[in-house]
């Protein structure tokens, strides 16, 4: 899962731009956040994102990709009744792909 993440991160960052990945550790989850500095989500593609067979708007640069990474991640995670999400890092860019489980 994390290298898919990682990997969707690396396809969507510039050379020498940065991908940080973080973990978060409570006594009642683990969070996972990746944060990179690409391009960000369209407004649009934030809600159809996890869905089967969705490649986002820059589904042209990587014409490999079948759309089903992040779906399976998903499932993954709900699977292990937790919980994941993206969102932009700011309004000029930069994405982040978070999900959370109980522990």
């Amino acid at each position: 899962m994390i290298e898919n993440i990682v990997s969707n991160a690396i396809k969507h960052t510039s050379s020498g731009d940065s991908i940080r990945p973080e973990a978060f550790l409570t006594n009642e989850s683990l969070t996972i956040k990746i944060t990179d500095s690409g391009t960000g989500f369209e407004k649009q593609e934030l809600s159809t994102i996890f869905r089967k067979y969705d490649k986002g708007s820059n589904s042209d640069m990587h014409q490999s990709s079948v759309g089903l990474g992040l779906y399976i991640c998903q499932l993954i995670v709900g699977k292990h009744e937790g919980a994941m999400k993206a969102y932009n890092y700011s309004e000029s860019g930069g994405a982040i792909i978070e999900f959370t489980i109980p522990v």
